[in-house]
């Protein structure tokens, strides 16, 4: 298995899909990732890069939206 790690924020709450047939959930979310640098003349500058993500892992997703379930009762 590979394993790749991102750091950065996410753009909006993740969508939850059921998978066809088998019913198995999974969430697509996407991570922003911004770097910030500082061009040849001396100015700053920054780039954004986003990165579409799906996680299959039904556990995972199942505590997702325990978490958003409790915040959801909290609020």
């Amino acid at each position: 298995m590979q394993t790749l790690t991102l750091e950065g924020y996410l753009a909006a709450d993740p969508s939850i899909l059921s998978a066809q047939g088998s019913g198995k959930k999974r969430a697509s979310f996407r991570v922003l990732e911004t770097t910030r640098f500082r061009r040849a003349d001396g100015t700053p500058g920054e780039r954004t890069t986003g990165f579409n993500c799906i996680c299959f892992n039904e556990a995972t997703t199942e505590n997702y939206l325990q978490l958003m379930r409790a915040r959801a009762a909290a609020s």
